[in-house]
């Protein structure tokens, strides 16, 4: 008996890698999370290779190899499926899939694709994609289980519990509202069957009572309401700011390899969390509760009319059983497609001058229309199958009723029912019906939660950076002694970006960096952050192991300024001081070193003027000057302008240099550049190439 093909979807173009690999891994019987996989196979944006796929499989009891074939007859008696193949699809797209099967009578090739899954493609359609490079994975003893991370769960766990009194109040008042309309329901019989035969007094006083339980519901309606939009905004703020604080301590590799629109779009998941905690709370509690009590009164009424109500309830669930597949692939489609509009959509709001200056709005609106229609085409499915749903589960209700009345009056006709009972019958049997409807229309609900909690879950599957999990130095400045010791970086674990790099920085060396794009400036800055995993040994600051320090301490002694920095939609002076409490004359004293007093000179608000989103309303300079001055008021030791004066005049750039330098004897100072004309102000430039240093030259005369 074959075993079931796992169909892993991926998330975006670049997961079939780690979703092809996973697919494999639980073939075998193993699992592990899809996000953990993308941090073995070092999936970036622009995906992953088939030597990350080798060394990350190896790394979970496989033994794993690269081979480039011929045609599929090579493969022939050699090969034991499954194993990964590597695709071009229309000549450009490179693609990841699983080969499950291999039928060489029929020429058929059964795969399991990550973008849509298990599919049957003939020899000849498969050799036209196919790069003729597979890979094949056996493993050398029973693949694990690796646990997820329980963060998601606990945290739901959490907001239950947290909330439990008010949830206890909304199913009380649940409660009292169901009994008021069951109540109810006795009202036509009571009338019909009793106070026909009685005075008008009785009449009067039972309607009297009636009326007052009908206010009594819908009070207990109002202050449920209440209740519910009460707690929906504490789980909405709990959910989110947990999440939000999850994401903001993420690792920086983890927001370098994601899209603004795939963190976006998690984070929006959240909704579909927390409307489903609500109502799955109220409504199972609640409506189960009603189904209860209303089928034991319904049985007592009428056994005959309660068979059928029960082939009615039986009907709706092979309904919904039917079409909880459907759902199930749809919506984890359609969230796929809006993470990837939300991505699209951000681009192009941050491309805007690049759009407008190649004149290319007519370009990207197509591709923004073309994937829009994608994910319009994918809910319209959706909704059209919700709507056929809701079409037969109306028929069986419409018919169910009219066979219970057809019955009911044909008993009433021979005197085995009375016309109060089957009336009641009739006005029980909503609150019956209704509940099951609502529980067996939780599914789409249900399997948006599902799908935003497995995405959510992946988020949580990354741990936090440990900024304090060291107090050894916590206590000590930093002085600004830099010592790097045969230290090499690659961010895949193949190809060096930093190699063998040996440097020593002194404090108070003012030192420039220069060199070819991509040759590794920015990367030799960012290890001091321990934005990256350094081993131990290779780095130093003030003769300690870079390891060895507080991460919160560090980067509170360090400043570093890229070029990519941003500033608020503030003003000047608070995106100056970001609410720390700086002294105003050390305000006054750094925007005249960095000539930021020159830029609000000549504005009427001053220091006040409010800056537009991304300082839309200065220029680049002048941003530059903010930023740089932001940065240098934090007071640091060591200070790291990674291309953070590209934007400043040459002329302006050797003013504001000698006035830092001059200021900040004792600091030590790193400035990457690709500009030549002032380095004579510096003490060292270092020359970067390809990822070594080509030279260093000094300025002993100084």
């Amino acid at each position: 008996m074959k075993k079931k093909i796992p169909v892993i979807k991926q998330e975006g173009i670049k997961d079939c890698g780690a979703a092809c690999l996973l697919s494999i891994i639980r073939y075998y019987g193993g699992d592990i999370s899809l996000e953990k996989l993308r941090e073995l196979t070092k999936t970036t944006k622009i995906g992953t290779t088939a030597y990350h796929i080798i060394r990350a499989s190896e790394k979970l009891e496989f033994s794993s190899k690269g081979i480039k074939c011929k045609s599929l007859n090579d493969l022939k008696n050699k090969i034991n499926v499954p194993f990964i193949a590597h695709l071009v699809i229309n000549k450009s797209y490179k693609h990841y899939v699983v080969v499950y099967d291999l039928n060489y009578k029929k020429n058929i090739v059964t795969i399991m694709d990550p973008n849509s899954g298990v599919k049957k493609l003939t020899f000849d359609e498969f050799n036209k994609m196919w790069s003729k490079v597979i890979i094949t994975l056996y493993p050398t003893k029973k693949i694990p289980i690796y646990k997820t991370n329980k963060s998601v769960n606990n945290l739901i766990k959490y907001l239950i519990l947290n909330n439990k009194k008010v949830f206890v109040e909304i199913i009380l008042l649940s409660l009292f509202i169901t009994m008021f309309n069951i109540i109810n329901s006795y009202y036509f019989k009571i009338i019909v069957d009793d106070i026909v035969v009685s005075s008008i007094n009785n009449f009067y006083i039972i309607s009297f009572v009636f009326i007052i339980l009908i206010l009594l519901k819908s009070l207990s309606e109002y202050f449920r309401n209440q209740l519910i939009l009460y707690s929906n905004q504490k789980i909405d703020f709990q959910l989110f700011t947990k999440t939000f604080n999850h994401v903001i301590n993420l690792p920086y590799d983890y927001f370098k390899n994601k899209t603004t629109g795939e963190i976006l779009s998690r984070i929006s998941d959240l909704n579909h969390i927390k409307d489903a905690i609500n109502k799955i709370i109220v409504t199972i509690f609640v409506d189960l509760l009603l189904i209860l009590i209303s089928s034991t009164i319904l049985l007592t009424i009428n056994k005959d009319l309660f068979l059928i109500t029960i082939i009615i309830f039986i009907l709706y669930l092979i309904v919904a059983l039917i079409f909880s597949p459907i759902y199930k692939n749809l919506i984890n489609l359609s969230q796929e497609k809006n993470a990837q509009i939300n991505s699209k959509l951000i681009e192009s709001i941050n491309s805007f001058e690049t759009i407008k200056s190649m004149n290319l709005q007519n370009n990207v609106i197509n591709k923004i229309e073309n994937q829009y229609v994608d994910n319009l085409y994918v809910e319209n499915k959706v909704n059209t199958y919700h709507n056929i749903q809701q079409t037969i589960k109306d028929l069986i209700g419409g018919i169910g009723l009219f066979m219970i009345l057809f019955i009911g009056y044909l008993k009433v006709m021979n005197g085995v029912l009375s016309v109060g009972d089957l009336i009641t019958y009739n006005s029980l049997l909503i609150y019956f019906l209704t509940p099951i409807k609502n529980i067996l229309e939780l599914e789409p609900l249900i399997r948006y939660a599902l799908s935003s909690f497995k995405r959510i879950n992946e988020l949580y599957e990354i741990d936090n950076e440990k900024l304090e999990i060291d107090n050894k130095y916590i206590e000590k400045r930093i002085i600004g002694n830099i010592k790097y010791k045969d230290f090499n970086y690659s961010i895949n674990d193949r190809d060096l970006i930093l190699n063998k790099i040996n440097l020593n920085i002194e404090k108070g060396n003012k030192v420039m960096i220069v060199g070819n794009s991509g040759c590794g400036k920015s990367t030799l800055l960012k290890s001091l952050l321990k934005y990256y995993k350094i081993k131990r040994d290779k780095i130093f600051i003030d003769d300690k192991d870079i390891n060895d320090y507080n991460t919160k301490q560090l980067r509170e002694n360090i400043t570093y300024v890229s070029q990519n920095e941003t500033v608020f939609t503030d003003s000047i002076f608070n995106n100056i001081v970001l609410n720390r409490k700086i002294d105003y004359d050390k305000f006054l004293k750094f925007v005249k070193i960095t000539e930021v007093d020159k830029i609000c000179n000549d504005r009427y608000l001053g220091y006040d003027t409010l800056l537009e989103e991304n300082g839309f309303n200065v220029s680049g300079g002048e941003r530059n000057r903010i930023i740089l001055c932001r940065a240098l008021i934090n007071s640091a030791n060591i200070i790291l302008l990674d291309e953070a004066l590209n934007e400043i005049d040459v002329n302006m750039e050797r003013r504001i240099l000698k006035r830092i330098f001059k200021d900040m004897k004792d600091k030590t100072i790193i400035v990457v550049s690709h500009r030549l004309e002032n380095m004579d102000l510096y003490d060292k430039v270092i020359n970067v190439e390809n990822g070594s240093i080509k030279n260093v030259i000094e300025r002993k005369d100084k």
